[in-house]
């Protein structure tokens, strides 16, 4: 069900009708976005979400001015942000361990969306800026088996339902294009597909179909510290794609990357055509390691974003042998530094 708090006034019910309407109407056309940061709708202010400095504490980088200041949202029922998007070009959409938010950046004002499953906890979220579908990792705690879970709230619904999802043993970094293709990063992978069938009466969560178009993991087994990285986070901007490999399975260092989108070719039906054989599939394979392109290193987070019209991707890296820091790279061309002042 959808909720709405009791303080919302004309927000929540803007709000109410916002997700009931099917196809987005009345979205902004955006480029994907990942979870830990995003840019406003106005393409002035990157909000993030900087964990190292405390659980759920939301930041905005005003681009005007180049500061950096801390930004509070209320009326979360004191839960931390996990996940933060955009819905529309005045609506984030913040997600905490037990409900779904939205906040209305002219009116200040927060409405409950969507509360989370009984058992579940909410991990990540992603926004399809075509229909207004709200993709979900849920983590069932009280289950011994299977306790990830891909959950969708669909366009034109008022609840979330589970996804089917095959042979999937579990999902970070999820973004959307802007044509509603569906991107993320499984066992280290990249994987490139489209949730289906959503809002049928036999799939109301919808059908997870994708691919592994890009093998990015580093694995191995061995009795030391692991050394294991994957995919963590991901933004979609054509004809590229950013990506963060970090460390699997704890803290630890990574690398910012960019590779070319697959091909996108389609069925005479009209739906993706998947590589089948192992030849297509190793010929996809070449094509997007060829394409990998270092951006710089990095940690445990890239708080990755893209702006509305696609032109500007921010992220955090350190150069060879250098310090974290902010950088911004323009119509795909080399990274410039981002030097923020001092609040």
């Amino acid at each position: 069900m959808i909720f709405l708090s009791k303080n919302s006034s004309g927000f929540a019910m803007r709000l109410f009708a916002f997700f009931l309407v099917v196809g987005g109407v009345g979205m902004a056309a955006s480029a994907g976005k990942a979870a830990e940061a995003v840019f406003s709708g106005d393409g002035r202010r990157i909000f993030l979400l900087d964990r190292e400095q405390g659980p759920g504490q939301l930041y905005a980088i005003n681009l005007a001015n180049r500061e950096k200041l801390p930004f509070g949202i209320s009326d979360l029922n004191g839960q931390p942000i996990l996940a933060v998007d955009r819905s529309n070009d005045t609506t984030l959409v913040c997600l905490t361990p037990t409900g779904l938010y939205a906040y209305d950046l002219e009116a200040e004002e927060t409405a409950l969306v969507c509360g989370v499953p009984a058992g579940g906890e909410f991990q990540d979220l992603a926004v399809d800026p075509v229909t207004g579908m709200v993709a979900l990792t849920i983590f069932f705690t009280a289950e011994a088996d299977d306790s990830w879970q891909l959950w969708v709230l669909p366009p034109g619904g008022r609840e979330a339902f589970a996804t089917r999802v095959r042979r999937v043993s579990g999902i970070r970094g999820m973004a959307f294009t802007e044509q509603g293709e569906f991107y993320f990063g499984c066992d280290g992978d990249l994987w490139s597909g489209q949730i289906y069938e959503v809002g049928e009466s036999e799939s109301p969560g919808g059908v997870l179909g994708a691919y592994r178009c890009a093998p990015l993991a580093t694995r191995e087994t061995d009795n030391a510290t692991s050394s294991q990285v994957g995919v963590s986070s991901i933004v979609a901007v054509d004809p590229w794609l950013y990506v963060h490999v970090s460390r699997m399975g704890g803290s630890g260092w990574g690398n910012v990357v960019r590779l070319a989108m697959p091909a996108g070719e389609v069925t005479p039906e009209g739906n993706p055509a998947y590589p089948f054989t192992v030849f297509e599939h190793a010929a996809a394979y070449q094509k997007a390691l060829a394409s990998l392109v270092d951006l710089g290193e990095n940690g445990s987070f890239a708080y990755l974003a893209v702006s509305p019209d696609g032109r500007t991707v921010y992220f955090q890296a350190a150069p060879a042998g250098g310090e974290i820091q902010d950088w911004l790279v323009i119509d795909h061309g080399a990274p410039q530094a981002l030097t923020l002042a001092a609040p």
